[in-house]
């Protein structure tokens, strides 16, 4: 009840405070958004190309089964 007999000022104040929390930590967050796509997108420039990657040859193993039949 203690909010129902509070002046309206201070009602607005904490409104007011907390749209200003919000706004300063979205702007924290684009920042640090920013840099990390930055720093994602040089290491991916930098990183080398799959058609550039020289194809090594590709062994394949092959898994001999050996079948046993009982012959009772």
């Amino acid at each position: 009840m203690t909010f129902v007999f509070t002046p309206w000022y201070f009602v607005m104040a904490l409104l007011l405070a907390g749209i200003v929390a919000c706004i300063v930590v979205f702007i924290k967050m684009d920042k640090k958004d920013r840099e990390l796509i930055g720093q994602f997108v040089k290491e991916s420039q930098e990183a080398p190309k799959a058609s550039e990657v020289k194809d090594e040859p590709k062994v394949e193993e092959k898994v001999e089964t050996k079948e046993t039949t009982d012959n009772n």
